[in-house]
């Protein structure tokens, strides 16, 4: 093999495994010309519940530690230099900026190796980040040679920190690929309106309790409210419900299998994601892929993107 046939040797750094992400790694390690192996810092996060299929790439899965502050999870993972010697990389791409993603940035500079900066970010979930923060984020970017973004947020973000928009590349997120959406089963539509992430307060469940409430009052009949996922406000929402039951029709399903939502969202007249905050909102894209309208807060990274106010649903803020 003469040195212009050798494949360009790729190594991503991120925190898991994700059903949005793993089948484009899947993609990219199939692609002639490069050579693809991905540490992931953790099998999952405590809080997630996803239901994955085989990783087809070249994957490892580090050894350390994962610590919780403030509703995320921080990786520490000692041994990705030594992961990253053994692959003989070309170029190192980090998917964010844990304790792990820098010891890679860092070893990368050090080997005079190409480093590329992978966000799920945007200039609004980012804008509440402190002085510290954005000069570690400014500081990283610098030396990269170039930046991928999920959104237009993701690149407006990214020109905050310098970065011309010829290193600024896009990778959109999708809904789960090992979904295959068009093999569900037809079901006759009712009347739901679902709502599926976990219930944490940023996700605002209470809300949209709230929200099926108050239309039920408007409509003068009684309304179906359905909520699929888990989280620490389950008993809070039980009784909530409970004191609304002759107006609202609750059911709090809990987790379900991936290959259940497209069931559950043929069956909603309306998705309604009223959260505080959010990089973007893959369940959004479930919702279009179904054919649901979604009503999103402005605060998700769907809106005015994927979701624009008045196609494909309202961007509304929450009061």
């Amino acid at each position: 093999m003469t040195a212009p046939d050798l494949p360009l040797r790729l190594v991503i750094v991120t925190n898991m495994p994700t059903p949005y992400r793993a089948p484009v790694f899947d993609r990219v390690a199939a692609t002639p010309g490069i050579s693809l192996q991905v540490l992931y810092a953790t099998r999952v996060e405590p809080d997630r519940h996803w239901d994955l299929p085989a990783l087809q790439h070249e994957h490892a899965f580090l050894r350390g530690l994962t610590l919780e502050r403030g509703g995320r999870y921080i990786h520490i993972n000692p041994g990705v230099g030594r992961a990253l010697s053994r692959a003989v990389a070309d170029v190192v791409l980090t998917t964010g900026y844990n304790p792990t993603h820098l010891l890679a940035w860092r070893y990368a500079r050090r080997h005079g190796l190409s480093h590329v900066a992978m966000t799920d970010g945007s200039d609004r979930s980012e804008a509440t980040l402190g002085p510290l923060h954005r000069a570690l984020r400014r500081r990283v970017l610098a030396s990269s040679a170039a930046a991928v973004v999920a959104s237009q947020g993701g690149a407006r973000l990214m020109r905050s920190y310098g970065l011309p928009d010829a290193r600024i590349h896009r990778s959109v997120l999708c809904s789960n690929a090992a979904v295959d959406w068009r093999m569900a089963q037809p079901v006759e539509r009712e009347q739901p309106r679902a709502q599926r992430e976990a219930f944490l307060a940023d996700k605002r469940p209470d809300f949209a309790l709230q929200v099926a409430l108050q239309v039920a009052r408007r409509l003068g009949r009684r309304v179906r409210l359905v909520m699929l996922g888990e989280g620490p406000l389950r008993s809070q929402l039980q009784a909530q419900a409970a004191a609304c039951a002759d107006s609202v029709d609750v059911e709090l399903l809990g987790h379900r299998p991936q290959a259940e939502l497209p069931l559950w969202f043929g069956r909603a007249r309306v998705f309604l994601f009223p959260t505080r905050a959010d990089s973007w909102g893959v369940v959004a894209n479930e919702a279009c892929d179904a054919g649901v309208p979604v009503l999103v807060t402005p605060q998700a990274g769907v809106a005015g993107e994927l979701v624009r106010d008045g196609e494909g649903g309202r961007v509304l803020q929450a009061n």
